[in-house]
């Protein structure tokens, strides 16, 4: 698929050898699965076993689960139990984060330090209620999710990608924001949990396209790994959704989407007069396999309508995406993801990122995560652009991290000057 990638830089040939020797490095040593990884399969209440960590349903589970053990002592412990009886009483979850991220990118060609630094605060309120049929395979659930995002000193830190001219943003979603409803939404579960229906409003990048460390709150930082840059998503908006999960090996989704659909506005009506969907299929198998452990192998199809709405006509795309994720060991999981498209939405055509995360290998609670990226663009005009991120997840108390990050950018698709971006991103992180 890229064989025709420009090889005129050595790191670009590098990127696949860098990423196996790590791969095979850390696979040889063994120990307990830390607790803070997520399952491959999903929970009682989920749409589809295909839901990303960056959608309400699993960072709720992530935040709301067994505190991991860290060295410093829970302070919130009291309160995170208080929220525990209130879902034992009434079905009722809460959560609540706050996380931070500064990042710095190097000078290159005409840009100052202080021009390629940013800093972006994210609060989120989370909320999940079993409404309806609680205990049983057919619960009825309304899922919550409400954001402010608000900018630290001169720019957010999502802003440094524009500025040292990268094609994929090396900081995903940091950006400054004003309080939002990101999703109100209902899934019911009927025939025993074998079909599951979602409507409302809801981001759907988090119900297809994704992999299992596709979060930039709690993994990797870049847009190549943290989302989906080969698929046009819509913002946030009216979705209309449906899972079909026949036994613990298989399943199959999709729904249709407000094309319109903007995570500072309702759009609600448009919905429903426009006739302009983003729509998507996914199915997918699910196995444990022998010796290795949870797999999800899965092939996703999207198309993105052509919008006419006032002087602008926006054209259609559309595309495929292949992805794996993989246990490999006790510690140890891999993703692979191929994505094709027409580009005329995103501007990227093809894209592919090999990556993996380890638990307990620098300390023993900590998350450490490797990857590496290519995306090629629609126009001639942009280069083949290059990502390899590193970071690893401290675990300071039971519901605190601190994460540091570090991403090569290789070839940048709009800063032809320079063949090598370095960004150093550091995130802190408390949930509860």
């Amino acid at each position: 698929m890229f064989a025709s990638c420009r090889s005129a830089s050595p790191y670009r040939r590098s990127l696949p050898a860098m990423l196996l020797a790590a791969t095979l490095l850390i696979t040889q040593t063994r120990a307990q699965v830390s607790p803070g990884e997520p399952p491959l399969r999903d929970r009682p209440d989920d749409l589809t076993p295909a839901e990303a960590p960056s959608a309400p349903g699993q960072e709720l589970d992530s935040i709301t689960g067994p505190p991991t053990p860290a060295p410093a002592p829970d302070p919130l412990g009291g309160l995170s139990q208080s929220l525990k009886v209130l879902k034992a009483q009434t079905g009722l979850e809460l959560a609540f984060a706050y996380t931070t991220v500064f990042a710095q990118a190097t000078p290159g060609d005409g840009a100052g330090v202080s021009r390629r630094r940013g800093a972006t605060g994210d609060i989120d309120l989370l909320l999940r209620w079993n409404a309806v049929g609680r205990g049983t395979d057919n619960p009825g659930t309304l899922v919550f999710a409400g954001e402010y995002r608000h900018q630290i000193g001169s720019r957010p830190a999502a802003d440094i990608s524009s500025i040292a001219g990268l094609g994929v943003p090396a900081i995903d979603g940091f950006t400054e924001r004003p309080v939002i409803i990101k999703d109100l939404y209902w899934i019911q579960h009927l025939f025993d949990g074998v079909l599951r229906l979602g409507a409302g409003r809801a981001g759907v990048d988090g119900f297809v396209g994704s992999h299992k460390f596709q979060s930039a709150n709690t993994f990797f930082l870049s847009k190549a790994f943290s989302g989906n840059a080969s698929m046009a998503f819509p913002g946030n908006g009216m979705t209309a959704a449906a899972g079909l999960r026949p036994n613990e090996d298989w399943y199959v989704s999709g729904g249709l989407a407000n094309a319109y659909g903007r995570a500072t506005t309702a759009e609600i009506e448009s919905f429903f007069t426009e006739g302009d969907f983003f729509s998507f299929f996914e199915a997918g198998w699910t196995p444990t396999l022998p010796t290795l452990g949870q797999g999800r192998y899965r092939v996703a199809l999207w198309r993105y309508d052509e919008r006419n709405r006032g002087p602008t006509v926006l054209p259609d795309d559309q595309g495929v995406n292949l992805i794996i994720d993989q246990a490999l060991s006790e510690r140890l999981s891999a993703f692979l993801r191929v994505g094709w498209a027409d580009g005329d939405l995103t501007g990227i055509t093809h894209t592919g990122q090999i990556g993996a995360a380890f638990a307990g290998l620098l300390d023993a609670q900590g998350l450490t995560g490797l990857a590496a990226s290519i995306a090629r663009f629609a126009s001639s005009d942009r280069r083949d652009e290059s990502t390899v991120e590193f970071f690893h997840r401290f675990q300071l108390t039971p519901r605190s991290q601190l994460t540091l990050s570090a991403q090569a950018v290789v070839n940048p698709a709009d800063q032809p000057a320079d063949d090598l971006i370095g960004v150093l991103a550091v995130r802190f992180r408390i949930a509860f």
